[in-house]
């Protein structure tokens, strides 16, 4: 997830119509290689997972040789170290669009006690344009930047072919949109769910639309700024004149 990362300039999002994303480069090594044993060690010791981490760690002297060039390579020459054998990937992060038809709504209840929740969600149904447009901009900054000479991208021509590796990943937001005009969303600029006098909503879930960065830091932002401005009415409301 450090690899070099690519991302497309706001005019040019603007001007070929498609939502924010960005690109970066996933290397898939070798299952026995010293990379994908340290991997998933370390990942199983994370997921305290300890008998399959046990496992691969007996694996790890047979691969002694690989994994101290990497060490090297990490620790020494501080660069990104992969197994020459790896398969790289150009992976495209797109943020999908904000739809109205995309939403979570309550069902009629039909004499439950409870009314049951509805979620309606489908990805972009332009998903091959942006994918045109995404692979027009980035092989035209390959070859303008000389990276040719380093390696050459291959996409998917045909539609079966994309479509096979395009799938939802991270990043769910919007259901409870922020307006000033109750219309067309949830909660007002001070997040208060319109028509109420004290119903907040505080994460992602408020956003109009979504960029393509990772959205915690905004979300975070926007928590403090709602616990100040809850703080701040709370204070006022209780000050002796």
């Amino acid at each position: 997830m450090r690899t070099l990362r690519l991302e497309l300039p706001p005019a040019i999002l603007e001007s070929a119509g498609i939502p924010a994303l960005y690109a970066h480069f996933i290397a898939i090594a070798p299952s026995t290689s010293g990379f994908a044993l340290v991997r998933d060690c370390l990942r199983f010791a994370q997921r305290r997972a300890f008998g399959p981490a046990l496992a691969a760690a007996f694996k790890v002297p047979s691969a002694l040789p690989d994994i101290t060039k990497l060490a090297y390579t990490r620790y020494v020459k501080q660069r990104l170290a992969y197994p020459k054998t790896s398969e790289f990937y150009l992976h495209i992060d797109v943020e999908q669009a904000p739809r109205r038809a995309n939403r979570v709504y309550l069902g009629p209840s039909n004499g439950a006690p409870r009314r049951p929740l509805h979620i309606d969600w489908d990805v972009e149904e332009d998903a091959p344009r942006i994918t045109k447009a995404v692979r027009h901009y980035f092989e035209r900054f390959w070859a303008r930047n000389d990276l040719l000479q380093i390696g050459t991208l291959e996409f998917e021509e045909d539609a079966e072919g994309w479509s096979r590796n395009v799938y939802d990943l991270y990043h769910p937001a919007g259901t409870t949109r922020m307006s000033v005009d109750p219309a067309d969303g949830v909660v007002d600029v001070n997040l208060k769910v319109h028509g109420t006098s004290n119903a907040y909503v505080a994460g992602s879930s408020v956003f109009p639309s979504m960029g393509a960065a990772n959205p915690t830091f905004t979300a975070m932002a926007l928590a403090l700024r709602l616990a100040h401005f809850i703080h701040d009415g709370l204070s006022a409301k209780h000050r002796i004149p």
